[in-house]
């Protein structure tokens, strides 16, 4: 019986071996990344990626990521020597999902006292290569410039000017930047003279930001207009948001890009807010736009007072030219009201990002009283699997310092990236950190 027990296990090992032979081999393969759901992302804390050296606080991030998720750029404002005239941009840059943060450096050096660097954003085109735009200040006269990553590094040279305004009284701001291939990149910002004539603009580049054309205004609309963003459908098809107006009465407005040869034509704005917060009562703000598929994606702030802040979402699918189309849900989507600890910054910030069917919406905020000295902001997050307000509010961060400014990316639909700003609990150092969804579990896998 023994002598037939091994005989048949060892007929059974060596027809295992001749099927895996013929089928391929058994390997470590890596699954998708644990899959969000209505009570928020399974989030892992990387930590800080801002660097120490040189810089006194590191502060308002952008963030962008590769189609894969493989390489992550984080983008942000340096504070050198506690001089807040004195700043410099700065990246960190991953190349294995988040996971760690070996490079990190400046992007442009400014030519010593006399200039200064303001709002930066980051793109990564399909070929992997980074992107930067942001407002480069020099003898008083600010100016939008460009560089690719190529040429990132503690240099003052391979700066591109795409555009420059008379005299440091004017406004040129808010600078976001979008690469729609290898060649093409387009840029939008605020521009014009302060608190009576400031326009969202826009221009591209055809040869990988070699130089810039097209600079045109998307709409003439008084007396002010910021905060653009701007995202490009699988169509090609331009969509852009911005914010109209001034304290205490401003607007989300919407406007459709469509191509024609290179450059771009602008439909007329329309308000999308007013789908949400009803007549003018209170202030719209900061929003952010998200094309998955054809459903648009728009989040904003709703300012109230100080002590009275809301984020709201509205989506459209189809003729989102069209105001009524645009669908208020649930809002406002960050449910009871949250407060701001300080006037820095102002308004509430909110971001976007998607994977699978989910669309999820984080922000800052305090949920209680600012006045009271226990009170931070944090980060927060709703999503439209939990029903958007009705799911529970996903806390990201932590209660004992403040969190600001977050920004998010997707990919691949099976990350979340998000960078925040942090700020230390006596407010004396503000640094940049990154947090991801719970990265892939590998699983032994039959590879054919």
């Amino acid at each position: 019986m023994k002598k037939r027990f091994v005989l048949l296990l060892l007929i059974f090992v060596t027809f295992i071996g001749l099927w895996q032979a013929g089928k391929g081999t058994a390997v470590a393969e890596p699954d998708e990344p644990l899959a969000p759901d209505a009570a928020g992302p399974n989030w892992q804390a990387i930590g800080k990626i801002s660097q120490t050296s040189v810089l006194s606080d590191a502060v308002l991030p952008a963030i962008a990521t590769s189609n894969d998720g493989s390489k992550v750029i984080v983008v942000y404002n340096g504070i050198i020597n506690n001089e807040d005239g004195n700043r410099d941009v700065f990246y960190a840059r991953s190349t294995n999902f988040g996971q760690s943060w070996n490079t990190k450096n400046r992007i442009h050096s400014s030519s010593g006292g006399t200039a200064n660097s303001n709002f930066v954003d980051v793109a990564i085109s399909p070929n992997n290569k980074g992107h930067a735009v942001w407002v480069e200040e020099v003898s008083d006269v600010p100016r939008l410039v460009y560089k690719n990553e190529d040429n990132w590094g503690a240099n003052t040279t391979n700066l591109v000017t795409i555009s420059t305004v008379p005299a440091f009284s004017d406004v040129i701001a808010d600078p976001q930047i979008v690469a729609k291939s290898n060649s093409r990149l387009d840029i939008v910002w605020s521009e014009g003279t302060a608190s009576t004539d400031v326009n969202i603009f826009h221009a591209y580049s055809t040869n990988g930001g070699a130089s810039f054309t097209g600079k045109t205004a998307v709409a003439q609309t008084a007396p002010s207009s910021d905060f653009p963003d701007l995202t490009i459908d699988a169509s090609g098809t331009y969509h852009l948001v911005w914010a109209e107006g001034t304290i205490p009465s401003r607007t989300i407005l919407y406007s459709r890009g469509v191509p024609s040869g290179n450059a771009v034509t602008w439909s007329s704005p329309i308000n999308i807010s007013v789908r949400s917060i009803p007549g003018n009562a209170s202030d719209a703000t900061q929003p952010k736009i998200y094309a998955n598929g054809n459903v648009l994606h728009v989040s904003y702030a709703n300012f109230v007072s100080k002590q009275e802040q809301y984020i709201h979402h509205v989506q459209c699918s189809q003729n989102c030219t069209t105001a009524s189309n645009w669908i208020s849900t649930n809002n406002p989507v960050s449910g009871q009201v949250l407060t701001a600890k300080a006037s820095d910054p102002f308004d509430l910030v909110s971001t976007i990002g998607q994977v699978g069917s989910c669309t999820y919406v984080y922000f800052h905020g305090i949920q209680g009283d600012s006045s009271d000295s226990d009170n931070r902001e944090r980060i927060w997050g709703t999503n439209s699997c939990g029903n958007w307000a009705a799911s529970v509010r996903d806390q990201v961060t932590a209660t004992d310092v403040r969190s600001i400014n977050p920004t998010m990316t997707s990919a691949n639909n099976w990350w979340l990236y998000m960078a925040y700003e942090q700020v230390s609990s006596n407010s004396s150092l503000r640094e940049i950190y990154f947090v991801r969804n719970q990265p892939a579990i590998y699983l032994p896998t039959i590879l054919k």
